[in-house]
Formats: structure tokens, sequence, C-alpha cells
């Protein structure tokens, strides 16, 4: 019998900027690891309209990079794709809430993505088997919230590049990237 795959959500506003450079970038990571076997990588956003393309700066910066998000489309996030998701990392504070409030049962394990690298690091190596590695780095993760101090609201937000130049995107990109590379750091696959 196959084992289920672990699923992460991604979330933002619109689906078109930041929840789908980090569906992107954390899928070409796991794949690098090895761990796409075991987990699944999806995105949506709590505005979105179905259907439409990512941003053609997002585009852009995601080339730049060595990937494509040119058959990509976006998504409305739903309360079935939130009770779907074994982990859901949004953009901002306020996309949490929203998650939240729409599916109360997802509260523990909905975090904005920058929190959840911040509490990442103050996670002690997590050993664990391909196949439990999600679930393993999630509970190791969750416990560290009780260390981290309180921050104020938007603390960790991810800021919004739409509106703003090539730049703002590339910022968005690499604050990213940086958080997603530390979420994975804990993880030692046995």
């Amino acid at each position: 019998m196959r084992h289920r795959r672990f699923h992460v959500l991604m979330v933002c506003t619109a689906n078109q900027c930041r929840s789908p450079m980090a569906e992107q970038m954390l899928t070409v990571t796991l794949e690098r690891l090895r761990l796409d076997d075991n987990w699944w990588v999806s995105s949506a956003g709590v505005n979105a309209v179905d259907g439409r393309p990512a941003h053609p700066l997002t585009r852009r910066v995601m080339n730049e990079r060595g990937t494509s998000l040119e058959s990509w489309t976006s998504c409305r996030l739903t309360a079935d794709a939130v009770d779907d998701a074994d982990l859901i990392l949004t953009a901002e504070a306020d996309h949490r809430r929203q998650v939240v409030t729409m599916a109360p049962r997802a509260v523990n394990r909905t975090f904005p993505l920058l929190q959840f690298a911040a509490l990442a690091q103050l996670t002690p190596p997590v050993h664990a088997l391909r196949s439990r590695a999600g679930p393993e780095l999630v509970a190791a993760i969750s416990q560290a919230r009780d260390h981290l101090q309180t921050q104020r609201g938007g603390a960790y937000d991810l800021a919004d590049p739409v509106g703003r130049r090539i730049g703002a995107f590339r910022l968005c990109a690499d604050r990213t990237a940086e958080a997603i590379s530390t979420i994975l750091a804990p993880l030692r696959i046995g």
C-alpha cells in the first residue's frame, strides 16, 4: 500500500506572486533532496480568481532562477484545500487568520512562512524516515512555538511585491528561498 504524501499548501492573496513562488521553490528543493515522492506542494489565494497566470514579474524572477511558472495558474483557497493540507504556510498573518477562520481545525498546522522559518531556527535536528519527515518536522517546529517571543502583528509578513518594480519581486524571492532553506535545515533523513 502506498503512503499518503505530506501536503504543504502555500497561501497568499491573489495566488499570483508570493504563494506560486514559494510553491515552485519548495517543489524544486524537495526534488533536490529526493523528498518529492513523499511531499507535494500546492498554492492558493484567499482572494484568487481560478485560472489566472502568475504575475509577469513573478514569472520573470522565477525564470531568472532557472525555473518556470509559464503553465501554472491560480487557485482560490477553499475549505477542502485547507482540510487536505498537512501544513499551511501563509505569506501574511492576516492570511493565517483567514485560513483558520475558514477551517478552525487547521489552527495548529497553519503558520506565516517567515514565522515557521524563525521557529525552525529554534528546532533541534529532526531525524526521520523519508515517509515521516514532514509530520515530524511540523511536530518539532510546533514545539518550538512555546519558545518564540511574541511579535507584533505583521512582524512575519512577507511583503507583497505587486505594484512595485522588479527589485521588489527579487527581494520577495530571496526572502522566500531563505525561509524554505531554513525550514528544511533541521531535517536529517534516515
